[in-house]
Formats: C-alpha cells, sequence, structure tokens
C-alpha cells in the first residue's frame, strides 16, 4: 500500500506541477510570466532548478528520519539563527527582484 501511495503522490506531484509551471512557461512566447528560483552571489545570477531545490528537501527528510534529536535540534537551531538573522533587513518580505 505505501508503495501505491508513493507513486500516486509522484503522478500527482508530477502533474501539478506541469500544468502549474511547464505550460504556462512553454504556451508564453514572450517569457514574460516565467517562474524562476535566482540565486545572486556576486553580481551573478544563479537559476536554481526545481530538481536542486526539491533534493534539498528530501535529503533534509530522511535526514531528519535517521538522525537523533541532538542533531535534529542542531540543524533547526542553525536554521532558525539564519531566519532571525533575515528580520534584520528592511526588505525581507520582499521577493521581487
Amino acid at each position: 500500500m505505501l508503495v501505491l501511495v508513493f507513486i500516486l503522490s509522484i503522478m500527482v506531484a508530477y502533474a501539478l506541477s506541469y500544468y502549474i509551471h511547464y505550460l504556462p512557461h512553454k504556451n508564453d512566447i514572450d517569457k514574460k510570466y516565467t517562474k524562476k528560483l535566482i540565486l545572486t552571489w556576486d553580481s551573478k545570477q544563479y537559476h536554481i532548478h526545481h530538481w536542486i531545490t526539491f533534493s534539498l528537501v528530501i535529503f533534509i527528510l530522511l535526514l531528519g528520519k535517521y538522525s537523533n534529536d541532538y542533531l535534529i535540534a542542531i540543524y533547526i537551531g542553525l536554521c532558525l539563527g539564519t531566519i532571525f538573522e533575515d528580520f534584520l533587513f528592511d526588505n525581507i518580505f520582499k521577493i521581487e527582484v
């Protein structure tokens, strides 16, 4: 049953991504409505692809499943500290480049 749920979730995610992300991008000849995650580093811009983002999510989920509680507490603490540091900036909620 777990394998069936796993396969079904892959199919649903693929279908949603296809209709929400791929089709609008493919049909947009002028490239006005592209959805991209852009990382700017030393005045250079890098496109962070979906496979990179979601590979990190999968890695973190596996880390959480197989790690002890202290390692998870340290990891969450480091993440929260980084998030809290963002509140020092005036444009924390400005997402547009």
